[in-house]
């Protein structure tokens, strides 16, 4: 019904799932172009009708944000939406750390598409400064879940992944050890710790990890 909150989330959520089933058909080749532009404005349009009724539900932020951290790949400027509406979630929740690491994680994504860019011989000489502004910035967010909830294993890992592209690798291998501490049993963790471990040369834990 018109004005029910949970309908109208149910429905954007349901466009969040057409745009990734459309980039997954995409990926495979696919051209799906007219559909994914269609779905992505239907996905804006309700999100924003969502906002505009209901501007102090956090949830309601995150899924704008997630939408729009969807689309960085492919849209320019999206960039910018995604991290907005992470970061008003946050005003509204500030103690929920999954807010800041889904923020970081739109920033990663950024970097990702900037270095994308670069890979493909792009030659914007700003790029390179984007790249590491954006890394800067997940790493904030990152830093700030992890002081919200000190044992979110994803925190520590995202920022372990961000730390490697800064090339900070002794702050990757303490992100990672800090997660597999609060995620003991995680194999990945496990696997990406005993990576990093082998580029250190550090052989002996690195074996210790794998093995």
């Amino acid at each position: 019904e018109e004005g029910n909150p949970r309908n109208l989330h149910a429905l954007v959520l349901l466009e969040l799932e057409k745009v990734r089933n459309l980039i997954q058909r995409a990926a495979g080749g696919e051209n799906v172009q007219q559909e994914f532009k269609t779905a992505v404005a239907a996905g804006i349009q309700g999100s924003q009708r969502l906002l505009t009724l209901f501007p102090q539900e956090p949830l309601f932020w995150r899924t704008q944000g997630a939408l729009y951290e969807m689309v960085i790949p492919f849209i320019s400027g999206a960039e910018r939406l995604a991290a907005d509406s992470y970061r008003k979630a946050g005003e509204l929740d500030p103690y929920n750390p999954v807010i800041w690491t889904d923020l970081g994680r739109a920033y990663l994504v950024f970097g990702e598409r900037v270095q994308f860019l670069i890979n493909q011989g792009n030659q914007q000489p700003e790029l390179p400064q984007v790249r590491s502004a954006a890394l800067a910035e997940a790493e904030k967010a990152f830093q700030k879940a992890v002081e919200v909830k000190p044992d979110f294993a994803q925190a520590h890992f995202l920022l372990a992944q961000t730390a490697v592209r800064l090339n900070k690798i002794q702050d990757a291998i303490r992100s990672v050890e800090n997660a597999r501490q609060s995620a003991p049993l995680d194999i990945g963790i496990a696997f990406q710790l005993g990576l990093l471990y082998y580029q250190t040369n550090d052989m002996n834990r690195a074996e210790a990890e794998f093995l």
